[in-house]
């Protein structure tokens, strides 16, 4: 019963100590400054710690305001130049350090250590190198082109993927992978068949860091010339239809006239099949005349079309009735204006007509 309490205290003693050697993890991007968080509940202006890396390597000491930086001598050539601390903290027992232009070789265990009262804390370091990708397009046809994806200098390791301007995924070659000086070189292919900005994206997720590169890829893909036909006529309308088959990219169809006046039309029918796309747009005209359809593919700068005369007889008989009424009624205007003018007689002629007979 009485080793019961010693056995419990050197429990959770130990299991203090376990905690306080493990400390906090801190990330950071090579070339940029960290600070290592150290302190405690005391004034240590007069009093000293030492900082050291892996528990061996001198990275700066503080003894009652001399400093590495400055007086004393034993800091290790890696950090020579590049740490200080926080003068007006020390009252305040704080004895965190800043680092600058943080190297991946400085990744490791650190230890803040207090002479007097042989305290220690740890901080974890972990300096990652996340450079951009770049991208180039290796070869390319009129149907495909072949993506490659270098990252080189990272670290830790990256996973790297090939994207579509969706998000989507791109199925990628294997990646081929090297280490050099500690640092990770990839490099990834795909082949894509579709005009598209992609892009080569590389995460480090232990960093908590992503970072792409994008490039537009124009693939001349395939323009089919339109299709018209004729799906219903009468003699005031024609229904027509025009046909867009297997067109990669996507284009977009218009019905115009003969003077390029885009024309209202039925919403357009879309399927897609392996990357190509088939288009039915109707519209249903009540006019004698030449209507055609368009096809526009933007990103391949490409515009075909096909043109089909229509012939309702509905409005042509109302030209031939519309003219004959004019015809009729301008004649009626003429007699009745010759009438009043005494040029056209009904009842032969007057005494002073007789005369200049």
């Amino acid at each position: 019963m009485e080793l019961l309490p010693v056995c419990l205290w050197v429990l959770i003693w130990s299991g203090s100590t376990s905690a306080a050697e493990a400390g906090p993890e801190i990330t950071v991007i090579e070339g940029h400054d960290v600070t290592l968080p150290c302190s405690i509940s005391e004034d240590i202006t007069a009093e000293r710690f030492d900082w050291r890396a892996d528990g061996q390597k001198e990275v700066y000491v503080y003894e009652g305001g001399l400093s590495s930086s400055k007086d004393l001598s034993g800091q290790h050539e890696q950090f020579k130049g590049r740490v200080s601390h926080f003068p007006g903290g020390l009252k305040d027992g704080n004895a965190s350090i800043k680092i600058s232009n943080m190297k991946v070789s400085d990744s490791g265990k650190y230890s803040c250590e207090f002479r007097r009262t042989n305290q220690k804390q740890h901080v974890k370091l972990l300096v990652g190198a996340a450079p951009e990708p770049s991208v180039t397009i290796l070869n390319q046809t009129k149907d495909l082109a072949l993506l490659q994806c270098k990252v080189y200098g990272a670290f830790p390791e990256p996973e790297v993927q090939w994207k579509d301007s969706a998000g989507n995924i791109i199925p990628a070659e294997k990646p081929d992978v090297t280490k050099t000086e500690g640092k990770y070189n990839i490099i990834l292919q795909t082949t894509v068949t579709k005009t598209d900005y992609y892009r080569c994206v590389s995460t480090q997720e232990t960093i908590r860091h992503q970072i792409d590169a994008k490039i537009f890829v124009l693939i001349s893909g395939t323009a089919q010339k339109p299709n018209i036909v004729t799906i219903d006529q009468t003699d005031n309308w024609a229904q027509l239809q025009c046909e867009v088959l297997g067109a990669s990219p996507k284009p977009e169809v218009q019905w115009k006239d003969r003077e390029g006046n885009i024309l209202p039309a039925e919403e357009p029918k879309i399927s897609e099949r392996g990357g190509s796309y088939d288009i039915t747009l109707q519209i249903k005209v009540t006019k004698t005349g030449y209507y055609r359809c368009v096809s526009t593919q933007e990103t391949i700068r490409h515009q075909t079309e096909a043109e089909t005369y229509i012939y309702l007889h509905g409005s042509l008989t109302g030209w031939i009735v519309a003219a004959v009424f004019g015809s009729l009624f301008f004649g009626v205007v003429v007699v009745a204006v010759l009438r009043l003018r005494g040029y056209i007689c009904t009842k032969g002629p007057s005494d002073s007509q007789k005369e200049v007979l």
